[in-house]
């Protein structure tokens, strides 16, 4: 399916119905496609033309294969415990897409869902004109919980 790009996000509805219009590798699986999508260029392109808002906060990145959520998560209590404005951005979601990003402890508002997936659909539009590939839900996600964290003043 390819992503709607002409419409403004205005609904919560629209935001979810933007986001999932984009290959997920997640639920697809992984193919001889990843290998195209799994390149860093597209990624860094959409978030430059957000102001690569990454750079507004300090990040704590953990990888491994075991354990990651509980990490993250005893980190970001911690680090709220102590006074900072936290987010947390995590995958897969259980529930609602909206638990993939947490700010201060909490799910992403609807309303910060939409005006962050709006901010990021804007910047994919700039991106088509550059012959690049389309970016993937993981892409996509992921700016958008940067652009969200930017726009909240985490830590």
């Amino acid at each position: 399916m390819t992503a709607t790009l002409g419409q403004p996000i205005t609904s919560y509805q629209g935001g979810c119905d933007f986001l999932e219009s984009f290959i997920d590798y997640e639920r697809r699986g992984f193919h001889h496609d990843f290998a195209e999508a799994a390149r860093l260029d597209v990624i860094r392109s959409l978030l430059a033309v957000l102001d690569n808002p990454q750079q507004h906060w300090l990040a704590i990145h953990i990888a491994g294969t075991k354990g990651k959520g509980s990490v993250a998560a005893m980190m970001d209590a911690a680090l709220r415990e102590a006074g900072h404005t936290t987010g947390l951005y995590t995958s897969p979601h259980l529930v609602t897409i909206r638990e993939r990003v947490r700010i201060g402890g909490r799910k992403i508002s609807p309303t910060g869902l939409i005006d962050a997936a709006e901010k990021v659909r804007q910047a994919i539009s700039e991106l088509n004109a550059n012959d690049l590939r389309q970016p993937t839900f993981f892409e996509v996600y992921t700016a958008l919980a940067f652009q969200a964290f930017a726009d909240a003043g985490v830590d």
